[in-house]
């Protein structure tokens, strides 16, 4: 007995010592897991770190609540609802006991929980949650952008209960609160906006659904806070409305980019794309030997490589036109000019679209899959096709075009070509000003 009490007495004192010497390092480790997103890790220290709050302020410590909340999160992560809704609860008891909390911590572990509940099919549940955030805003001064979430919440809530017209009308007023706050591209409005495609899809209304999603994808390629799989998983969803409206080569086109985006052929279009920029910056330098030795090895791998999309030979074939016109030399650019309206006319052959119309839909389909500077080539064939065909069409195609060197940054030969194009433009229009007023004086 007697040589069992020094052991109890020396892990008795070990006990004390450990949650003063472990808090911090669990705080640190708990928070880079979560941080990173790993949520095994995250849940474990986390679990550690309760422990360790426990022995040191009780049970009912402000700190637990923060996190009891971490925990819920990280458990929502990997799929396990009802031990996150346990946690997130906990929390809420927590911030709702404690002098200590604010308003705006309760209220966001609330929107968490609500969006949990929501996940768990738990809709009632989730609505007296929203509620309670109603509540708290209305009698705080809770910033607006609390407001909004729990309105974003609500409209999920809407959504996951298939009430799709509902929905529609919330998503819509979450995304004009959103764009007031942040701006019309900020990467906030992306979830909204693609929640409003999912409600437009499920309507049947297909041309609405085909520009938010555009809108969503568009934001994701400015963004720099947005990770390749958001744009994956909206560049799925714009084909899922292609199909629906016949358009299968486009919807074809954008499923192969997802799939690229997420890893697989990513090697061979990262192969094409560094070809395709050397040529581009020899070009600029008027150095159009190497570029157009840049523009053949790149349309090389193509040509080896069967199962790759023949759109990104237009691009390619684009470039040595360019080049071809600059040098003047006429044989050659009939050439190419013809090779690209047969291409086009393979990828395009179920609709019949050729000329300036395909290689706008190109363009467009390009910039859609973040590739700026293959849109910006389509762009130049399309305006080159539309004055070949004198179309009345060349000022919208210019006018895209412009919209598109806005967004590619501010290289010299970027805001050369924006400059041309605006000269052009205010030609086109003066022209087009000067005919309308003589019709009418007539």
């Amino acid at each position: 007995m007697n040589n069992k009490e020094p052991a109890n007495q020396s892990s008795q004192e070990k006990c004390e010592l450990l949650p003063e010497n472990a808090l911090n390092a669990l705080v640190e480790l708990s928070n880079l897991h979560f941080d990173t997103g790993n949520n095994i890790q995250a849940i474990k220290s986390l679990n550690e770190l309760a422990q360790v709050q426990k022995q040191l302020y009780g049970h009912t410590h402000i700190s637990l609540a923060n996190t009891y909340k971490k925990m819920g999160i990280c458990l929502a992560n990997i799929k396990k609802l009802d031990d996150a809704i346990k946690c997130l609860r906990d929390a809420v008891i927590r911030y709702q006991t404690n002098s200590k909390a604010t308003s705006e911590e309760l209220i966001d572990t609330l929107c968490i929980l609500a969006s949990v509940y929501r996940k768990a099919n738990k809709f009632s549940r989730a609505r007296t949650c929203i509620t309670q955030t109603h509540a708290l805003i209305a009698e705080s001064d809770t910033p607006s952008l609390m407001q909004i979430r729990t309105l974003e919440e609500l409209a999920a809530i809407t959504l996951a209960q298939n009430k799709y017209v509902h929905a529609k009308d919330a998503f819509i007023k979450v995304i004009k609160l959103k764009q007031e706050a942040f701006g019309n591209r900020h990467y906030e409005c992306i979830d909204p906006l693609m929640q409003l495609g999912i409600c437009y899809y499920s309507l049947h209304e297909f041309t609405e659904a085909e520009i938010v999603f555009t809108q969503a994808i568009e934001i994701i390629n400015c963004s720099q806070n947005m990770g390749q799989t958001k744009l994956s998983e909206a560049l799925e969803k714009l084909s899922g409305v292609y199909r629906k409206q016949s358009r299968f080569t486009e919807a074809d086109f954008l499923e192969q980019a997802a799939t690229e985006i997420i890893g697989r052929g990513i090697d061979l279009r990262l192969g094409i794309l560094k070809d395709f920029g050397a040529g581009v910056a020899a070009q600029n330098n008027k150095h159009y030997d190497i570029a157009q030795s840049c523009y053949r090895q790149a349309l090389n791998i193509i040509e080896q490589n069967r199962d790759k999309s023949p759109a990104e030979r237009i691009p390619l074939l684009g470039r040595l036109l360019q080049i071809a016109d600059l040098k003047k030399h006429k044989v050659q650019a009939i050439s190419l000019a013809s090779e690209i309206e047969d291409t086009t006319q393979e990828i395009f052959s179920q609709f019949g679209t050729k000329g300036y119309s395909a290689q706008i839909r190109l363009a467009r389909l390009f910039r859609l899959t973040n590739r700026n500077l293959f849109a910006d080539t389509c762009y130049y064939l399309a305006a080159r096709f539309a004055r070949n065909e004198k179309s009345s069409n060349i000022i919208s195609i210019f006018e895209e075009h412009a919209s598109l060197l806005e967004l590619m940054g501010e290289h010299k030969e970027h805001q050369r070509m924006l400059k041309k194009i605006r000269r052009l433009l205010h030609t086109l229009h003066c022209k087009h000003l000067r005919r309308r007023t003589v019709g009418r004086i007539e």
